[in-house]
């Protein structure tokens, strides 16, 4: 429709300039348009018709020949332009822009390695083709190599990074992962905390517990695993011991390992430069039992938590021996780091021989004395010690042989044909129950049984092979078959011989006599 619209307005454009052009018909000599149109005979034909007039053109080849001429020059066609690639130049230095570069290393992260499987890898992530040539690349080989060469991709960054996210279970804030990462690996970052999260992104897990705080960053728990594989620690070793306090029941030893001299202060200044002030991680959850580092004055300390008060956390100091008062903003995760060392220091009972039941209140006092400037090996087993001086000798040994621990059984001898053993159990004193028998001349478990049957009981302790007594007590049931025993108490002997034997038997008065005598042992 516009088309026919504006050869209209040129038609109408040709007539008025035909009409106009030299005083149109009169020119001519014919007073009007009609009659001058009426005398070209030979190019336009008038016919009248009452009132209407209707004009057409003659037409003939000539004519035609024009009109095809004239619209030839009206349409002009643009002649086809074949399309040319610009020829490509390789640079002298091939060099992905940097947005590429990140988008291979990125999948070079996440395991794609091969050439034809990266190509693809990329094409699906990103939409496009991966064209190295452009880039002045030989081929793709060439560039993957660059890459890694530029990019440290193969100096074992992933297993750096995860050491460093080890030493954290908690989290680090993403604002000190480049730094805390600087001291893991003693030189300055060359890449970005974005770039790396882009790149191994499997490595990482992001914690947001706070809007208007920054990300905490955690170990992948399965990646971590995989590239960190902790070496257990022997669960005996023989150390030097470099201070003994405390008494024999319960004393505190400062250990010193025979193959590296690792003291306390040198422990000390590794937590301190390793947590510096703090500021890399986010709070410590204190539960009872947890193992944490404390801050103590201007020193930080392994820990584990003992009791969480309103306000402050009671902790033990691992490498001290001691307890300390602490607020809860002072306390950190402890790094596997120092996790994984041996203690510096430990808490633990000194072993008592067989036979003994406890350590006397004047064997800590001779024991500082034995040690006091001697050069000590100790043998742990994370629930004894054992400490031998430069001769070899055991110093348990040497404070038994001077009484200095009471005895878990004392013999009783009440006449040539009457005595029996006082064995101590958990701060109290017993007797077998054929032991109680014999007093009343009867055999077995005769006795027990007569005052089960009357009614009348007593607080015995049952005793067998599988008990952690039995062992303690071996060498007094070595020679009987029995597997099974009671235990009576001693404080109760007399009431029992008086219920089952009185008048008739007057032993229990001198086995009271007896008994009394042991009350200081």
């Amino acid at each position: 429709m516009g088309d026919l619209a504006q050869e209209l307005r040129n038609v109408k454009y040709l007539v008025r300039a035909l009409l106009d052009f030299n005083s149109g018909p009169t020119r001519f000599g014919y007073p009007d348009c009609l009659s001058f149109l009426e005398n070209l005979t030979d190019t336009v034909h008038v016919q009248r018709t009452g009132g209407d007039v209707l004009i057409s053109a003659k037409l003939d080849e000539s004519v035609h020949h024009v009109e095809r001429f004239v619209q030839a020059r009206r349409v002009r066609h643009p002649a086809p332009r074949p399309i040319e690639c610009p020829p490509r130049e390789r640079p002298s230095a091939p060099q992905l822009p940097e947005a590429v570069q990140e988008k291979v290393l990125q999948l070079m992260g996440e395991g794609h390695v091969d050439e034809q499987v990266l190509r693809e890898a990329y094409y699906r992530r990103f939409g496009v083709r991966l064209d190295v040539q452009l880039y002045g690349f030989a081929s793709m080989e060439d560039c993957l190599a660059r890459v890694r060469l530029g990019a440290d991709y193969e100096t074992g960054l992933p297993q750096a990074i995860v050491a460093v996210l080890a030493q954290y279970p908690d989290g680090i804030l993403m604002s000190r992962f480049i730094e805390a990462r600087a001291r893991e690996l003693g030189r300055p970052p060359t890449l970005r905390t974005i770039q790396l999260l882009r790149r191994w992104a499997g490595l990482f897990r992001l914690l947001k517990t706070d809007p208007s705080r920054d990300l905490i960053l955690q170990p992948d728990i399965y990646s971590a695993a995989a590239l960190l594989r902790p070496e257990p620690l022997p669960a005996r070793s023989a150390r030097r011991v470099t201070d003994v306090r405390g008494s024999a029941a319960v004393l505190t030893v400062a250990l010193l390992e025979w193959e590296s001299e690792w003291p306390l202060s040198l422990l000390r200044a590794a937590m301190n430069h390793f947590y510096g002030s703090a500021a890399f991680v986010p709070p410590f959850d204190a539960e009872p039992g947890r193992p944490c580092a404390a801050l103590c004055g201007d020193t930080w300390h392994r820990a584990r938590v003992v009791i969480v008060t309103a306000g402050r956390v009671l902790v033990e100091l691992a490498d001290v021996g001691e307890r300390r008062l602490v607020a809860p903003q002072l306390l950190r995760t402890l790094a596997p780091r120092f996790s994984t060392l041996p203690a510096l220091c430990i808490v633990a009972t000194l072993t008592l021989p067989p036979g003994r039941r406890a350590w006397c209140e004047t064997a800590g006092e001779r024991l500082l004395q034995l040690t006091r400037g001697c050069k000590l090996t100790c043998l742990y087993d994370g629930t004894s010690v054992e400490l031998l001086d430069e001769q070899g000798l055991l110093l348990t040994r040497q404070l038994a042989l001077e009484g200095l621990c009471k005895l878990a059984w004392i013999p009783v001898t009440i006449s040539d044909k009457v005595s029996f053993n006082v064995v101590w159990l958990q701060e109290q004193r017993y007797i077998f129950s054929y032991d109680l028998s014999r007093l009343m001349g009867w055999e077995g478990d005769s006795a027990l049984e007569e005052l089960q049957r009357r009614g009348i009981g007593f607080q015995c302790v049952y005793l067998c092979r599988d008990s952690e007594q039995w062992c303690a007590l071996m060498p007094l049931l070595s020679g009987r078959a029995d597997t099974e025993f009671f235990l009576f108490p001693a404080d109760n002997i007399a009431d029992a011989v008086n219920l089952l034997c009185y008048p008739h038997n007057q032993v229990g008065a001198d086995v009271k006599r007896e008994l009394a005598k042991l009350q200081d042992i």
